[in-house]
C-alpha cells in the first residue's frame, strides 16, 4: 500500500497520498502528536484497515486524509482525484463513529441535507438520498425520524448520507464503534455492499479484529506512526 501506484498512462492512481506527515496540537510542553511520519497510498478500490489502540492517531490519520484537517508537516495529495493538492471533496466520503443525525429530520431529508447545502436542487437531493437508502436497506424507514431508530440503523443513515455523493474513497471511522458485535457486522455488510456497488475505495479504522480481518489489506498505527503495513492473505 505504500508504493507508488502509476496507472497505464504512467499517471499516479493513488486517490490519496501521504508523505512523511505528521500532524501536532498545541505547542511547547503541552504539544501532542497525534500523528508522526506516516507515508501510504490508497489505490482506486481499496480495502484498508487501519488498526491499532485508542489514541494511536487512527481518527487523526483518517481526518488527515479526508482533508478534514491539515497536516504540519509533510504533504497529503489525491493524485487520482480533481485537484491534486486541493481536498476533493464531492470525491470523498466520511462516516464518523457516531451517527450524529438531526432530530428534526427524518431519514430521507438527513440524508439529502447535504446535498442541498452543496447546491444541489431538493427534488436532485431527494432523488439521491432515495437511491443511497437502497443501497443501505433503509428505503421503508425514510420517513422515521432519529429517535425512532436503533443504534444500527442511525448508523446505516449515517452511512447512506455519505454514499448520497457517490464518492470515490470512504473514510469510515470506527463506524462499529458504539454498535454491539451483530449490529456492527451489518454495518460493515453494508459499507462493503456500497463500495463494491460504488467501485469505491474503502477505509476503515478500527481496533476490532473481527473487522479488519473483512478487509483485504492492513496498516498498524502505533504512537501516531504507521508501524506495518500488510496484505491479509484470504484461504
Amino acid at each position: 500500500m505504500s508504493a507508488k501506484a502509476i496507472d497505464e498512462d504512467g499517471l499516479d492512481s493513488a486517490l490519496v497520498r501521504l508523505e512523511s506527515v505528521a500532524r501536532t496540537y498545541g505547542t511547547g510542553q503541552s504539544a501532542v502528536v497525534a500523528v508522526r511520519d506516516a507515508t501510504g497510498s490508497v489505490p482506486a478500490r481499496a480495502r484498508l484497515a487501519v488498526t491499532g489502540p485508542s489514541g494511536s492517531g487512527k481518527s487523526t490519520l483518517l481526518q488527515l486524509m479526508s482533508g478534514l484537517d491539515r497536516p504540519t508537516v509533510g504533504t497529503v495529495s489525491w493524485p487520482a482525484l480533481a485537484h491534486r493538492h486541493l481536498t476533493p471533496t464531492r470525491s470523498i466520503a466520511m462516516v464518523f463513529q457516531g451517527p450524529s443525525l438531526i432530530p428534526a429530520l427524518n431519514v430521507e431529508e438527513n440524508v439529502a441535507l447535504p446535498l442541498v447545502l452543496a447546491g444541489q436542487t431538493d427534488r436532485d437531493a431527494h432523488a439521491a438520498a432515495r437511491s443511497a437508502l437502497a443501497l443501505v436497506d433503509l428505503t421503508d424507514l425514510s420517513d422515521k425520524l432519529p429517535e425512532e431508530l436503533s443504534g444500527g440503523q442511525s448508523q446505516r443513515v449515517a452511512v447512506a448520507r455519505v454514499l448520497a455523493s457517490r464518492p470515490r474513497l470512504i473514510l469510515a471511522d470506527e463506524p462499529t464503534g458504539h454498535l454491539d458485535a451483530v449490529r456492527g457486522a451489518h454495518v460493515i455488510d453494508v459499507l462493503l455492499a456500497a463500495a463494491d456497488q460504488l467501485q469505491a475505495a474503502l477505509v476503515i479504522s478500527t481496533h476490532d479484529p473481527a473487522v479488519a480481518d473483512r478487509m483485504t489489506s492492513r496498516w498498524r498505527m502505533s504512537e501516531g506512526s504507521i508501524r506495518t503495513a500488510q496484505e491479509t492473505v484470504r484461504l
